[in-house]
């Protein structure tokens, strides 16, 4: 538990976090910040709570600043940015029960998920049954966000913005899907912005149901979305 923030990387000897097993929890009532060579890993059932947002810049210096895995999740209030200004951060929530949950904010206030936000090569990749939930996730380029192999992402809005690329992929015996909430968009309005459906063959395994926008408003340009391969695209709302 900690009322103030809490910071790993940027001092000697505070390296990395780890909540792992039912029961365990880990709660930081400030801002949580990871820096170089650090990272935050919740496994195992493992809860984690971030009341004040989030930022994580390792600049490439662990395989991934943020590991979700094996019924691992983290639930947070204000923005969680990735890659504020440095590249090759990369982010991973895997396996079923993995989540990072946003406030259930809409439309308004601060609840984005920022991936790429100024830097280059930040990925964040969801999959086998992992999931992304409740908050707007903006993919500022060039990074990439995957959700494959089963992935779940639920977000109230879902952004690409200046050659940011988002993938949803499927396969046998698999669905990957995208499942916009309360009324927000599949957005690729923002220039040279990316989306790939692909189903890999398999009908119905790579779904995104959400209304889309592409490249609407002035100077956007360059945006395109692929769907392949029995990729399904729903444009609900």
């Amino acid at each position: 538990y900690g009322t103030v923030p809490f910071t790993l990387g940027n001092r000697m000897g505070l390296r990395s976090a780890l909540v792992t097993g039912p029961g365990s929890l880990g709660v930081s009532f400030g801002s949580l910040t990871v820096g170089s060579n650090a990272a935050v890993t919740v496994d195992n059932a493992g809860k984690m709570v971030v009341s004040n947002g989030a930022t994580l810049n390792s600049y490439g210096t662990v395989p991934y600043c943020l590991l979700l895995t094996n019924g691992g999740q983290i639930y947070y209030t204000n923005s969680f940015t990735v890659g504020n200004a440095s590249s090759s951060n990369r982010t991973l929530i895997t396996g079923n029960g993995s989540m990072l949950q946003g406030p259930g904010d809409t439309l308004s206030g601060s609840s984005w998920s920022y991936w790429g936000a100024g830097g280059v090569a930040n990925t964040l990749q969801i999959e086998n049954g992992g999931a992304f939930s409740n908050a707007r996730l903006l993919v500022y380029g060039p990074t990439t966000v995957t959700i494959t192999n089963g992935g779940r992402c639920y977000p109230t809005v879902l952004y690409g913005g200046n050659r940011g690329l988002i993938k949803v992929v499927g396969g046998a015996g698999v669905t990957s899907l995208v499942y916009g909430v309360a009324g927000g968009g599949f957005n690729l309005t923002s220039l040279c912005s990316t989306g790939v459906i692909d189903g890999v063959g398999s009908d119905g395994s790579a779904v995104v149901t959400m209304p889309l926008y592409l490249g609407n408003g002035s100077g956007n340009y360059g945006n395109v979305l692929i769907v392949t391969n029995k990729g399904r695209l729903y444009c609900s709302g």
